[in-house]
């Protein structure tokens, strides 16, 4: 799940295609705001709020790589994704289960 936060100035609606680009090497993908999650707790460094957007890729996934902040990128199928930092985890959960 790429992240990142949103540049002084800058739209959030722009600021996640930059984001997911810069971590991934995707472009041009077609973004929908899905929920916006801002508990106090969820992450130990502050109070931070993220808005979580979807895009959806038919047909053969494209390869992604890593950059920017990213060391690495890949697929994972649903169920099997690795342990994910703060409430990440359950934010795929609300987007697989809803």
């Amino acid at each position: 799940m790429p992240g990142g936060f949103v540049d002084l100035g800058e739209d959030p609606d722009d600021a996640v295609g930059r984001e997911v680009e810069e971590e991934t090497g995707l472009k041009g993908l077609e973004f929908e705001q899905f929920r916006v999650y801002g508990a106090v707790g969820r992450d130990p460094r502050g109070h931070t709020v993220s808005v979580v957007y979807l895009a959806e890729i038919v047909g053969v996934a494209p390869v992604v790589m890593g950059g920017d902040d990213a060391a690495e990128a890949a697929w994972f199928e649903v169920g099997e994704t690795p342990e994910m930092a703060f409430d990440h985890g359950g934010i795929l959960g609300d987007v697989v289960g809803g």
